[in-house]
């Protein structure tokens, strides 16, 4: 009986596959076609053949599988440490914007602000660091907006 790895078992799968059925699964998990692992001259078959090896009980199916699993599972543990980043950036922009609203320099926080959603403008979830943000921002702009209103209004008042 083979001995297999407990925390891989279908990395014997891959393993034990010819070198031109690995290069095909490699091929594959790349985003080559069937028709382009067949043009490869390492691999030496064709396209009818290399389809059958990616079938339900193929030669390559389960190799396929794994790897993609594989993958799939790297880009996770990359995309968590993405968003990771992003909420520290968040919270660095939400710490620079309130040292730069406490300094009373309204244009500074709002070009830090800008900054900040440049770098998260392309990820779907913002963090809520960013929405704590906006909402002091509103805030700060709204309470300039009625403090210069009642200052226009009290110089056009006569004493």
């Amino acid at each position: 009986m083979e001995s297999t790895n407990l925390n891989d078992p279908q990395q014997n799968d891959l393993k034990n596959l010819k070198p031109n059925h690995q290069l095909a699964v490699d091929l594959r998990v790349s985003g080559c076609s069937y028709e382009q692992i067949a043009l490869d001259p390492r691999i030496n078959s064709k396209e009818q053949s290399i389809r059958s090896w990616f079938m339900d009980g193929g030669k390559c199916r389960e190799a396929y599988e794994y790897k993609i699993r594989l993958l799939s599972e790297d880009r996770w543990v990359k995309m968590r440490q993405v968003e990771a980043g992003i909420q520290d950036l968040a919270s660095d922009a939400l710490n620079v914007l309130k040292e730069e609203i406490a300094q009373h320099n309204l244009k500074a926080a709002i070009k830090t602000l800008e900054m900040a959603f440049k770098a998260i403008q392309k990820v779907e979830e913002v963090p809520p660091q960013a929405d704590e943000g906006i909402a002091m921002l509103r805030e700060i702009i709204q309470s300039h907006r009625e403090a210069a209103r009642i200052r226009r209004l009290s110089n056009n008042t006569p004493e």
